[in-house]
């Protein structure tokens, strides 16, 4: 994002690259970038936003490590909503919900014609609202279902679903769609019947790999897709 023809604004998303995630700013076109909010220790970062009224507030989301590494513990991506108002040169914590520090703010919007009103949709498919610049949250009540889109394709003929990777959200998808027919009773029939098929990978960090390492990622992906 740029707020102005000398500064860029950017976020990084350390994926244990090694490289460094946060967010980031440039003052001479992208040549050299200096981190920002240092203050806190989250690493990983999508999300950024201005005001359209005021180039220097800036709206942002932090967490701890990448999206596999919140599926792992209970607490999630533990984010950190964060918002500046001096073009970046420092930050403050906002309060966020529960669900938000979960799940993590995917992505932030600035009502352009009323910038006091912010909104954040988290990984779950969660809406969130804030009608004074991040200070107080409330859920919409708006939940995307993102298994409406499977069934479509499923209907058109689709039979085999490639997942990339992990690192995503679609095992949680297909445990999604999954628990939807089986609760219907039509999963057998779908699997039998027109084949259906999941394939997914897991990319592991280099070096040894022990039995035990394999199995636990098998075992994560097999309950986020609810395989028995």
């Amino acid at each position: 994002q740029q707020s102005s023809c000398d500064r860029i604004y950017m976020t990084a998303a350390n994926e244990d690259t090694g490289l460094e995630g946060g967010v980031f700013y440039s003052d001479d076109g992208g040549e050299n970038w200096t981190p920002m909010g240092l203050e806190f220790k989250q690493e990983y970062s999508i999300p950024m936003v201005s005001d359209p009224r005021n180039e220097d507030v800036l709206y942002s989301a932090l967490a701890f490590g990448n999206p596999n590494q919140w599926r792992s513990r209970e607490s999630g991506a533990e984010t950190a909503l964060i918002r500046s108002t001096d073009g970046g040169e420092t930050w403050q914590a906002l309060e966020g919900t529960a669900e938000i520090s979960r799940y993590y703010a995917e992505a932030i919007a600035v009502d352009p014609g009323a910038p006091d009103n912010v909104y954040v949709a988290t990984r779950a498919g969660q809406i969130f609202g804030s009608p004074d610049q991040g200070v107080t949250w409330m859920n919409l009540g708006v939940e995307v279902p993102e298994a409406v889109v499977m069934e479509a394709l499923v209907d058109a003929g689709f039979t085999t679903f490639d997942l990339a990777d992990h690192y995503g959200n679609s095992e949680d998808l297909v445990g999604a769609f999954r628990a939807g027919h089986h609760q219907k009773g039509s999963l057998r029939a779908l699997v039998e019947d027109k084949g259906l098929g999941f394939f997914t990978k897991w990319v592991p960090r280099s070096g040894p790999m022990p039995v035990n390492v394999v199995a636990e990622a098998l075992d994560v992906s097999r309950r986020r897709m609810q395989v028995s």
